[in-house]
């Protein structure tokens, strides 16, 4: 199976629903991407849960096309050739059925270590309207950044996957209908002052930017532009192009943009995202970060120990007068610039075991 076709994940999709009306008694099942989300998951799953090239069976309730790749799910054991296969199916279906929510998210793809890649995550945020490079930054969530290609391998993921082919509501014809395409933003930067049109690009990441890439960076469109973005010129393969901060006057603001989830707040080697999106991590708040890894704030702890105590005394009173920064630890809890009373009300207010 080299390629997923819409049928088959409207199928597969129809297949999920079913399930959910089942097995929930009712009621209104989640949207078409979120459905496709869970059916890529599981193929996922399959995946790493087993050695065997045979696929699991797979309960529904709904009898679903054969020859789809919901028939093949539907199958008590289908012959793979390898499990390898599985997870590039499962990859395949979060590409091409990547339907967007109202709020212009997509489904994220994770570009598998197994497959050579980083393990992270990578989601398209849609914005029809058009949205400016800063609005964009300032919308990347918790445990995201705008993505940073900083090889060449993960350029090349990115630039196979995010295509206007994949997401067309991303992208849209430059100065009107024409073969070129104008996509979503990246986290890339040229920093103020550096000499034009090519110097001092870096990634948000802090690592340096090769400017002399695809289409980048010729100020070709009458003035400064400092920001990049994803760019397909018609017949050329796909790249990333400068542009001003609200477009130019070759084009309309990008219509999104992409973000790539790395963060690892538990150190576990797998980044917290795909683990909040399988459940084995709970993010009771969806604040991108897992509960795992939130402390509850215990600003009179000066010392850090878990608790405050008479450590965190002898701490701020060493300080007292002073800025805060005198001394191994910061003393100014209050961060208005002198330690005083106000400092140790906080202490004092906090006093025990931190929660």
């Amino acid at each position: 199976m080299d390629r997923l076709t819409d049928a088959d994940a409207r199928a597969l999709a129809a297949g999920l629903r079913a399930q959910w009306r089942t097995r929930a008694g009712g009621g209104t099942p989640p949207t078409r991407s979120a459905l496709l989300l869970v059916g890529a998951t599981r193929l996922a799953g399959f995946a790493l849960a087993t050695s065997s090239p045979r696929i699991p069976q797979v309960e529904s309730h709904e009898r679903l096309p054969s020859g789809s790749l919901s028939g093949v799910l539907n199958t008590r054991e289908t012959d793979m050739n390898t499990t390898q296969s599985l997870t590039s199916v499962a990859t395949t279906l979060a590409i091409a059925c990547a339907a967007t929510t109202a709020d212009g998210q997509t489904a994220a793809v994770q570009w598998p270590v197994a497959d050579g890649g980083n393990g992270h995550w990578y989601e398209l945020r849609v914005r029809p309207a058009g949205i400016t490079w800063t609005e964009a930054e300032a919308e990347t969530p918790i445990g995201s950044h705008l993505v940073a290609a900083e090889t060449g391998p993960e350029k090349a993921f990115v630039l196979q996957n995010f295509t206007p082919a994949n997401y067309p509501t991303a992208f849209h014809p430059q100065g009107g209908p024409g073969c070129s395409a104008m996509g979503p933003w990246i986290g890339a930067y040229q920093q103020p002052d550096s000499p034009e049109p090519s110097g001092g690009w870096r990634w948000v990441t802090g690592e340096p930017m090769d400017p002399t890439d695809t289409y980048c960076c010729n100020n070709d469109c009458q003035g400064p532009e400092t920001y990049l973005h994803l760019y397909e010129y018609c017949s050329y393969p796909m790249g990333w192009n400068d542009l001003p901060n609200d477009g130019d006057l070759c084009a309309a603001a990008p219509y999104g943009f992409l973000v790539e989830w790395e963060a690892d707040c538990n150190s576990d080697g797998i980044v917290d995202y795909g683990q909040i999106l399988t459940g084995q991590l709970i993010d009771a708040n969806a604040n991108g970060i897992p509960d795992t890894c939130e402390r509850i704030p215990c600003p009179g702890d000066i010392s850090g120990n878990g608790a405050v105590d008479g450590v965190d005394i002898t701490v701020l009173l060493g300080l007292w007068g002073t800025d805060g920064s005198g001394g191994e630890f910061f003393a100014d809890v209050t961060k208005l610039g002198i330690v005083n009373g106000a400092d140790l009300t906080v202490v004092l207010g906090g006093w025990g075991a931190c929660p």
